[in-house]
């Protein structure tokens, strides 16, 4: 992509002072061939996850024409007209990646949740509560993003029945974004309990599909689509409901 090849070819250093340009590169060229690749890894990001991985896989450039401005100036522009201005603080900027998170994905991520949280700075995986990403916020992302039609069929408190997951997967059959609020047990097949509360943002990639009392379906979530089979009950048990878009 030419967009790439233009940021790699400067010389100077970017605002986020311990990321390398070359690093930056290599992370951009991967996740534009593999969307699924961006991880929030340890970090609570995975709000802003669901929403770039969204993003990328609609309009490429706009992604990296986001990232690039965000390591070129410390600022940058995500979505239309009416999108949404992101400027992280200094101390976003001066973290250095680890393990936890790739350097191109806490460039986007973290700089996503810095410069919306009004009181807390994320400024380290480490920052959970700074990073939690609400419905709400989520689907005002989305629009300001350009896909219209948004839905916000979520509950914080009660989890949600089958009536919601079915309308999840047939919006997704029509070609709709369809970002699902769970938690993080439920990708890995663990049934909630009664103190179960949403922590985590999932994006469907594939359709529900219902075989007696059990599911299948398929989702992106940490670097990757993972599917997943299981009782409908155990996942009803750690779902919260969808928020979904379509551009």
């Amino acid at each position: 992509m030419k967009e790439i090849d233009d940021f790699a070819k400067k010389t100077d250093a970017g605002v986020f002072k311990n990321i390398s340009r070359s690093n930056v590169v290599t992370g951009l060229k991967a996740r534009v061939a593999k969307p699924e690749l961006i991880d929030q890894g340890t970090s609570s990001l995975c709000g802003p996850a669901a929403l770039m991985f969204s993003v990328l896989r609609k309009d490429a450039k706009q992604y990296v024409k986001y990232v690039t401005s965000l390591y070129d100036t410390g600022q940058a522009a995500l979505g239309d007209t009416f999108g949404i201005f992101v400027k992280p603080g200094e101390d976003c900027k001066k973290f250095t990646p680890s393990n936890d998170i790739s350097a191109v994905d806490w460039i986007a991520l973290a700089s996503l949740r810095d410069s919306e949280n009004d009181f807390l700075d994320y400024q380290s995986p480490k920052d959970q509560t700074a990073g939690i990403t609400s419905p709400s916020i989520l689907s005002v992302w989305l629009k300001q993003c350009g896909f219209a039609d948004r839905k916000n069929e979520t509950n914080v408190f009660f989890t949600k029945d089958k009536a919601n997951l079915v309308e999840a997967s047939d919006l997704h059959k029509k070609q709709h974004t369809v970002c699902l609020l769970c938690k993080g047990d439920t990708v890995k097949n663990i049934k909630g309990g009664v103190t179960t509360v949403p922590s985590h943002w999932v994006v469907m990639t594939r359709p529900v599909s219902f075989v007696g009392d059990n599911i299948a379906l398929e989702v992106f979530t940490w670097g990757g689509k993972r599917s997943l089979n299981m009782p409908l009950s155990t996942f009803l048990s750690t779902y919260f409901g969808f928020v979904s878009g379509k551009r």
